[in-house]
């Protein structure tokens, strides 16, 4: 029993450390896209007018 226990947590932890890590990296990503989005947006307005 107890040994499962700390299993669950040590995969618990793992897991959470996995997903920040994953989430820290994607953060910069995801702002890069919306400048990027942004940046036609405009081009392709200014190419309309």
């Amino acid at each position: 029993m107890w040994f499962i226990l700390c299993h669950t947590i040590y995969i618990y932890i793992f897991y959470l450390k996995k997903v920040t890590r994953m989430f820290k990296n994607n953060i910069p990503t995801l702002y890069l896209i919306t400048i990027k989005k942004e940046k036609a947006q405009e081009i392709y307005e200014g190419e309309i007018r």
